[in-house]
């Protein structure tokens, strides 16, 4: 019998391990008890970020003092009628590119408190951000509500610096919500319209919504689920439909952006240092590279689905289209990051892929916020090549996550790293179109905690439950 500890027996927890190694082998139901201690964490995480921004809060959000406080904000020199110091690769976050969502508040809280109220408008984005992110917290507890992986989610530094930086949380908890809203199993409501429009509105406070509607409705149109993705699509196709008849201002809106598209933490950034580069020409070529590549992902995922049968997953395709739209759009700033959060916490089952993301994300926020502050103030600040190296990291994080979520996807059903992954390896039973296909309820899952997503086959419940949950923790 051994006696000493094999090194790298020691290290393997640290490394990731096999597929699925650090999944929870709990029950069918999310404990309360795991519950309030995950949404504590998330509070934990969301103090900590209003923290962050409370020095702006008391001493102003004018710059470079609020960028060397790292509490700098789009929306807060949108109050202030402010903006980016202009740089190579900087985009300098004028009001008439934003999201029509964050123009709608801008405009409204200068007209009812005032432009020179910018603490206390900055206090009710705040409040409105915490409020969203409590909301997909819930959601993402719902999704995967037999993992313990969602920590990876609620401690995440992108949600404590993104807070106040824009209305992406209030997009993220609409796409989180709209995907609960489709699920096959499990007990709460399910409406193929209200899931439709959350996501139409998803799309409106950032595009990265409409992704997530994508990577749904492969799920949805290769599991015989097709009415319910027409009706979804359609859904959001008319909530899009009334907010352009109700801002006529999303086409002018749109060339605003594209004028100033290239933002710090992507490729394009990083060719923007080049001399004698027109942005306009390189967000261009980026933007339609990041079509192509949705476009080339989502047919390989069909592929794989006509080739073994199999219907295409749903957490970790989509955390492979967001992934790829963070590699390709030519913007990425920490706010967009936080719509691949939740979905890589349910598919990304690697420790040190989460942990380096995290830390290269971190690092990237404080080098563009001192970045600023360095082209303010030559004598304070980061360079811009500290700038480049830590987009580098970024980026090769976010090609580890790509990986490992790519895997995730094309991993069989009934897999360790498929059903491991937090995914939807088991989908074959979640249409109700072929209730043959759906399981006794006396049977186990033919994959592991399949129904954790609610996509999957219902888990087992009872002395077949528990006699599962045994063998899933005797092979942890």
């Amino acid at each position: 019998m051994r006696t000493h500890a094999d090194p790298a027996d020691l290290a393997a927890p640290l490394l990731g391990g096999q597929p699925g190694r650090h999944r929870a082998p709990g029950g069918a139901r999310w404990s309360l008890r795991t519950a309030t201690a995950a949404l504590l964490l998330l509070g934990l995480t969301c103090v900590l970020g209003v923290l962050k921004t409370g020095s702006c809060l008391a001493r102003g959000f004018e710059l470079p003092t609020a960028a060397n406080r790292m509490c700098a904000s789009p929306v807060a020199n949108a109050v202030l009628g402010a903006s980016f110091p202009a740089a190579p690769g900087r985009a300098r976050g004028d009001l008439a590119g934003f999201s029509p969502v964050t123009w709608w508040f801008v405009q409204l809280a200068q007209s009812t408190a005032g432009p020179d109220s910018a603490a206390v408008i900055m206090s009710f984005v705040l409040l409105i951000n915490v409020l969203a992110i409590a909301a997909a917290g819930v959601a993402l507890l719902v999704l995967a509500r037999s993992r313990a992986w969602t920590a990876a989610a609620f401690a995440s530094p992108v949600i404590l610096f993104s807070l106040g930086q824009s209305f992406d949380a209030v997009g993220i908890a609409c796409a989180l919500w709209g995907v609960v809203l489709l699920r096959a199993w499990g007990p709460g409501p399910r409406s193929a319209i209200g899931a439709g429009a959350l996501l139409g509105f998803a799309g409106i406070v950032n595009p990265l919504g409409f992704v997530v509607l994508l990577g749904l409705l492969l799920h949805l149109m290769t599991a015989r689920r097709s009415s319910d993705g027409l009706v979804a699509a359609g859904s959001a196709i008319i909530v899009v439909g009334v907010v352009t008849l109700f801002d006529g201002r999303i086409v002018g809106r749109f060339a605003a952006w594209y004028a100033d598209s290239v933002d710090r933490g992507t490729l394009a950034s990083l060719l923007s240092y080049q001399a004698g580069i027109d942005t306009r020409v390189l967000g261009a070529v980026f933007t339609g590279a990041w079509l192509v590549a949705l476009a080339a992902a989502s047919a390989l995922f069909l592929r794989r689905a006509a080739r073994t049968g199999e219907p295409v997953g749903v957490a970790a395709p989509i955390a492979a289209l967001l992934a790829i739209s963070l590699l390709t759009m030519p913007a990425a700033p920490v706010q967009n990051a936080l719509w691949l959060v939740p979905f890589a916490a349910l598919c990304v089952h690697r420790l040190w892929v989460q942990v380096g993301w995290m830390l290269a994300e971190a690092a990237l926020f404080a080098a563009v916020s001192l970045g600023d502050s360095g082209t303010l103030d030559s004598a304070k600040g980061l360079s811009p090549m500290w700038v480049a190296i830590f987009t580098l990291l970024r980026i090769a994080a976010l090609l580890a996550v790509l990986m490992c979520a790519w895997a995730a996807a094309e991993a069989p059903a009934g897999s360790a790293a498929g059903s491991g992954a937090g995914d939807d390896g088991g989908n074959r039973a979640t249409s109700p179109e072929d209730p043959a296909a759906a399981p006794a309820a006396h049977e186990v899952a033919p994959a592991a905690q399949d129904g954790a997503l609610g996509f999957g086959p219902e888990p087992a419940t009872g002395p077949a439950g528990e006699r599962a949950e045994a063998q899933a923790a005797r092979s942890e």
